[in-house]
C-alpha cells in the first residue's frame, strides 16, 4: 500500500516537473554551433532574433537534460541541419526556463 502511494506520488511529481518546462527560444536563427561547452557532454548554439528568454544568447544542450544519448544526438543533428539551412528554430527546456538545460529543438519555417 505504501509503495503504491509512493509510486503515485512519484508519477504526479514527474508530471509536474515536465509541466514546468518552457519554450526558451522561438523563431530564432542559429548563428553558431559548438560540439561541446567546457569539455562536458553537451553542445551549444548561439541564436539571434525570435522570442523567449533565450533569444539572442547561447543555449546549452547538456546530455543529462535528455532521456537518452540518442535523443541528444538527434538534437545535435537537428541543430546542424537548421544551421546549414539558415532555418528558424524553437528550443524547449523540460526542466525549467533557463538557457543551460535545453533538450528539444524544432526546425520551423
Amino acid at each position: 500500500m505504501i509503495r503504491g502511494i509512493a509510486s503515485l506520488a512519484l508519477v504526479l511529481l514527474s508530471n509536474f516537473a515536465l509541466a514546468s518546462g518552457a519554450f526558451i527560444a522561438e523563431g530564432s536563427t542559429i548563428e553558431s554551433i559548438a560540439n561541446t561547452s567546457n569539455n562536458i557532454d553537451s553542445f551549444s548554439i548561439s541564436v539571434k532574433g525570435g522570442t523567449g528568454v533565450c533569444g539572442n544568447t547561447t543555449i546549452l544542450f547538456p546530455r543529462n537534460a535528455t532521456t537518452s544519448s540518442e535523443v541528444h544526438r538527434r538534437a545535435y543533428s537537428t541543430a546542424l541541419t537548421a544551421f546549414s539551412m539558415g532555418a528558424k528554430v524553437k528550443v524547449y527546456n523540460y526542466i525549467g526556463s533557463d538557457c543551460q538545460n535545453a533538450a528539444y529543438i524544432q526546425i520551423v519555417r
